[in-house]
């Protein structure tokens, strides 16, 4: 279960970053 939620605190990251670049 650690590990699937630490991949998806990973993938949320992802997206928050992507999208900042993106909007940036």
């Amino acid at each position: 279960m650690c590990k699937s939620i630490i991949l998806a605190s990973a993938s949320l990251r992802r997206q928050q970053l992507l999208t900042q670049i993106g909007l940036e």
